[in-house]
C-alpha cells in the first residue's frame, strides 16, 4: 500500500488491488439469501370506450405485465412477450364495452392480469400507461 493509499483510505484494500464482489447465489444454497424475480413483458394497445357523460373515443395504453419465474427457476422472455402479444388481441383495436362490464384502464389491467394467469403464469403486476401521464398498477400478491 502507497502513503496515499494510506493516507486517503485507511483500512481499505490499495487502489491497486481490485476488489472482487460476492456473487449473487442461486436461491436455496445455503448462506445465500432468496429473491424473487420476475421477467416483465410489454405491448401497446389502442382501444374506445364511452362513458355517460363522454362520447365514443380512444386511448394508446402501454401495458407491461410481471410475473414471476417458474418453480425451476426459468422464464422465457420472449415466450412470455409472445403470449403477451396474443392475448392483447383480445382488446387491441376494440371497443372495451364489447368486453369490459366497465370500461375504464383499471378493468383493463384486471383483465390482463385473468388472461395472463389463464396461460399459466404467475401475474404479480400489470401496468397500464397511457402517454398523457396517467395510469394504474395492479400488485398481485
Amino acid at each position: 500500500m502507497t502513503k496515499i493509499d494510506t493516507a486517503l483510505s485507511p483500512g481499505y484494500a490499495p487502489v491497486s488491488e481490485p476488489v472482487t464482489p460476492e456473487p449473487l447465489g442461486m436461491p436455496g444454497r445455503v448462506g445465500e439469501s432468496v429473491g424473487m424475480m420476475t421477467i416483465w413483458a410489454e405491448c401497446i394497445v389502442s382501444a374506445a370506450h364511452r362513458f355517460a357523460q363522454y362520447d365514443l373515443h380512444g386511448h394508446t395504453y402501454t401495458v407491461r405485465v410481471s410475473v414471476r419465474e417458474s418453480d425451476d427457476g426459468f422464464l422465457n422472455a420472449e415466450s412470455f412477450r409472445d403470449e403477451l402479444m396474443r392475448i392483447r388481441r383480445g382488446v387491441d383495436h376494440r371497443c372495451l364495452n364489447d368486453v369490459l362490464v366497465t370500461p375504464t384502464m383499471e378493468e383493463l389491467a384486471r383483465w390482463f392480469a385473468r388472461e395472463v394467469r389463464k396461460e399459466g403464469f404467475d401475474v404479480t403486476e400489470v401496468q397500464i400507461i397511457r402517454p398523457e401521464g396517467v395510469g394504474c398498477r395492479l400488485t398481485l400478491a
